[in-house]
């Protein structure tokens, strides 16, 4: 009597399961990174994942990809390297209340370089365009302030030497020139600094002649 019941639940079960319904969505995966260590990547997100989820065909009309968030947690790691992170799905208030519900992952696990997060100060350097008036020269050039504020991966900002301004229009100047400009830099993997914009210092003089004598 007993085998008789169980194979009578197990029965029923897959009765049930076989009248449940699939749906697939490609979610991407974010990265929590709030601690020393900063991902190694320029994409965001780095990847994405199938998520499966099963239930009634009613429910899953109304589910979406707003409803699945996919995450990595690379805070468990102290100190940088190669691991396999795995995945981690949270559904929404309402998916959570879809009885019943099943969610699978196309894959658990996500492989990320990660590496240490540091801040130092580069040099902002100016970016000129032209060329001063005929008899006139570039005596200096000087970026107020001077230095900006990067944050990222340690091998990242340790090859940063300097950071540019947007083009400086000099083209046909007599005078000294003293202009504004923002930093062109782009890069997903490094943060700088917010602040005022840049004042560029162009000082010019004039040339020197020459003339030859017989």
């Amino acid at each position: 009597k007993v085998v008789s019941l169980l194979l009578a639940l197990l029965i029923f079960m897959m009765y049930k399961s076989s009248q449940l319904s699939e749906k697939d969505f490609v979610v991407p995966v974010k990265i929590v990174q709030n601690g020393n260590l900063i991902a190694v990547t320029s994409k965001s997100p780095v990847s994405s994942v199938k998520i499966t989820v099963r239930g009634k065909s009613s429910q899953l009309l109304e589910v979406s990809e707003n409803d699945l968030e996919a995450y990595v947690d690379i805070n468990s790691q102290g100190m940088g390297g190669t691991y396999d992170f795995p995945i981690f799905v949270k559904p929404s208030d309402r998916l959570v209340l879809m009885d019943p519900l099943e969610i699978t992952l196309g894959k658990e696990k996500l492989s990320l370089t990660v590496e240490e997060r540091i801040f130092r100060y580069v040099p902002v350097e100016a970016t000129l365009a032209g060329s001063p008036a005929r008899g006139y020269q570039i005596e200096s050039v000087s970026v107020v302030p001077p230095f900006v504020k990067v944050l990222g991966p340690k091998s990242v900002v340790e090859g940063i030497s300097f950071i540019q301004t947007e083009k400086i229009d000099i083209q046909g100047i007599t005078r000294n020139s003293v202009q504004t400009a923002t930093l062109a830099y782009e890069n997903g993997l490094v943060q700088i600094e917010k602040g005022d914009q840049y004042e560029v210092s162009v000082i010019t003089e004039p040339s020197p002649l020459t003339k030859e004598f017989p």
